[in-house]
């Protein structure tokens, strides 16, 4: 009997399960405070059930989308209890299928047991720009990526400092104890101090980037070469003699020009891959 996937999203919601995960082969996987869980009061799935619940998920669209790239992140709202986000892939001659439930509503500075919330143009500055990093930079953007990624693995992944106990705490601080000038995490930092060498606690920040650097000194130096030859740089005013320099000085460890090289290689590709499409554009 096929699986009413609307009904066991309500179930879903209603028990406080935070993500489903199906496959073949086995019963649907659970997370249910944070730990996964087999659902082994439903039986086992088959390619086909998981097919099934994968296609009742899509629109035409999406359908059409998903058989041509073999994978597929999307949205998925049921009217009345919840969103969803959802990972849809091919794997091992099967698909695989994952949920996660994104609550309708993000929860209010009021809800987190702040004063009463005051209308935006009051509002002070640091919580306005607060507010805006929440429900924006991290909630559309940042959290958004690494829950993906997570997802495709069936991996938990959180950040600690987002833990609920942590975010209602935080939310509560005087603004002094956020920010303090151009010091920030002044409160963080303090307490920190009692664990961690200040060397750690103070250390500049530092991205997950990959070590372009080194890369642009080694590996990917002849492949630079090639593409500061492109002419077509030469007509957004891109001179490449200095463009060579600045790589030749790169190199020699002078200077680290890795950001700006970056920008001229990934131009240098774009402006390629544009001229192509164009008609009688050279297709390599």
């Amino acid at each position: 009997m096929p699986i009413d996937i609307n009904q066991l999203l309500k179930l879903m919601v209603q028990r406080d399960i935070s993500d489903i995960h199906f496959k073949a082969d086995s019963p649907p996987a659970l997370r249910l405070h944070g730990d996964m869980v087999l659902a082994a009061n439903l039986q086992k799935l088959t390619a086909e059930d998981v097919k099934g619940i994968a296609y009742q998920l899509m629109n035409e669209a999406q359908r059409k989308e998903f058989e041509r790239e073999l994978e597929l992140d999307m949205g998925y709202t049921l009217d009345g209890v919840s969103r969803f986000r959802v990972n849809i892939y091919a794997q091992r001659r099967s698909i695989g299928v994952t949920l996660r439930v994104v609550p309708m509503k993000l929860r209010s500075f009021e809800e987190l047991n702040q004063a009463e919330e005051q209308s935006l143009p009051d509002e002070p500055l640091l919580d306005m720009l607060q507010r805006y990093d929440l429900e924006n930079s991290l909630a559309e953007g940042l959290l958004t990526k690494a829950d993906r990624a997570g997802m495709r693995s069936a991996i938990e992944l959180r950040a600690p400092f987002l833990d609920v106990d942590v975010m209602e705490f935080a939310a509560r601080l005087p603004a002094d104890e956020r920010v303090k000038g151009i010091t920030t995490k002044v409160f963080l930092k303090r307490y920190a101090l009692q664990y961690l060498p200040k060397a750690i606690v103070y250390r500049k920040k530092r991205g997950l980037s990959v070590p372009l650097t080194a890369w642009l000194r080694g590996p990917l130096y002849d492949w630079a070469q090639g593409q500061l030859q492109n002419p077509l740089l030469e007509n957004v005013g891109i001179r490449r003699p200095q463009a060579f320099a600045l790589l030749e000085e790169h190199r020699q460890s002078k200077d680290d020009y890795a950001r700006p090289l970056w920008n001229l290689l990934v131009l240098s590709e774009w402006m390629k891959w544009a001229d192509s499409r164009k008609p009688g554009g050279d297709p390599d």
